[in-house]
């Protein structure tokens, strides 16, 4: 008997400690999808603010901000995030008369009617910065990669980076919603990036700054060149391509001469030289080297294409294969500042050249 109590005690004592963790996961989500139209009693109301995402299945503004809001919702300790489907629960949005979507209501603390409508950028920090203007609660971010101009800002920016990408925009623009998704998406390819830098400008906010240079459409953007900061010498080229993250990536890489891909890492073109691909061709099928080595000396910029010729006469392409398996590993795994990842990279393209050309030529000699 004594051991049947000392079972069910035991039991009960599991139970609570599985209900109390359960609790705690509950309030540590960050985002919570109503299900139910009493759940919304659980927040609104309450002691902090409530930041509320009406939307729809099947709702193609909804799903490109989806990523976006719940990373907002990381940011912040004291602010509830919380989704409701209009599909779902009906009456909680015919309640608040949600006529599109998605729509974005700030509730503050212990109110349940009065809210504030968010209309600006539906980007993570777009929304950090709506909430921490309306609730003075900073949110705990990751430094912003995507700068957002103003007057007091913007003709710095372009004069003191050799090249920039701005795209113009009003809160209130279809186009723009689907487009600053892609842009936020293009910035990650160049926050490491020191020769091309990606902003954005809300000509709903600054209309005056936009009226002086003269922007009339919105989405708008446009590559600014200034490789002598000065204003004599700004280049401007509009970007009229597809709205995607691809295009946008390929463009700046082309107008600014850089070399990123949608991770931030350098592509397999960064630090190629390509006047010297022919006689990297040369050096390896043909029978005088040293030749070859002197030819590569009449380049610019091919140092490393020298070196790596000499480490081949010296070494051989074995030894070259195993420092790129060396040089592979370090670039993927990211060790070291990227700075130095950036470099290693080029350096790994050099190789490449060399033995990719080496490898055909074994192929043909095999046939």
């Amino acid at each position: 008997m004594k051991k049947c109590i000392l079972s069910e005690t035991r039991i009960i004592f599991r139970l609570k400690k599985m209900i109390i963790h359960l609790i705690f996961t509950v309030l540590a989500l960050k985002y919570v999808e109503i299900e139910e139209v009493n759940e919304i009693d659980q927040f609104l109301g309450k002691g902090r603010p409530v930041f509320a995402k009406f939307h729809k299945t099947g709702c193609p503004n909804c799903i490109l901000m989806e990523e976006e809001f719940s990373r907002a919702a990381s940011f912040f300790d004291n602010v509830s995030f919380i989704g409701i489907n209009c599909m779902d629960v009906t009456p909680l949005c015919d309640r608040f008369e949600i006529r599109s979507y998605p729509s974005l209501y700030l509730f503050h603390p212990f109110n349940t009617v009065n809210y504030t409508e968010f209309q600006g950028d539906r980007s993570a920090d777009g929304f950090s910065d709506f909430i921490e203007k309306e609730t003075k609660i900073i949110g705990k971010r990751p430094p912003r990669i995507l700068s957002e101009l103003n007057p007091f800002t913007f003709d710095s920016f372009i004069h003191d980076n050799v090249c920039t990408f701005i795209t113009y925009y009003a809160h209130w623009c279809k186009h723009c919603k689907k487009f600053l998704p892609e842009i936020h998406k293009s910035s990650i390819a160049f926050q490491y990036e020191t020769n091309a830098k990606l902003a954005i400008v809300n000509c709903g906010l600054y209309d005056e700054l936009c009226k002086r240079l003269e922007i009339k459409n919105y989405p708008t953007a446009i590559i600014y060149r200034n490789s002598s900061h000065q204003n004599s010498d700004l280049q401007e080229i509009e970007f009229n391509d597809e709205r995607n993250s691809k295009s946008i990536i390929n463009f700046v890489n082309e107008q600014c001469g850089t070399n990123r891909q949608f991770d931030g890492m350098l592509n397999d073109k960064a630090g190629l030289v390509s006047e010297a691909a022919l006689i990297v061709k040369e050096f390896i099928e043909g029978e005088n080297r040293i030749n070859s080595i002197n030819n590569m000396k009449k380049i610019d910029g091919t140092e490393f294409y020298i070196k790596v010729m000499n480490r081949i006469l010296q070494h051989g392409f074995e030894q070259v294969k195993k420092d790129m398996d060396i040089m592979k590993n370090l670039i993927s795994n990211k060790k070291g500042k990227m700075t130095t990842i950036d470099e290693m990279k080029k350096r790994y393209n050099v190789f490449a050249q060399f033995l990719i050309i080496d490898e055909n030529t074994s192929e043909k000699t095999e046939l």
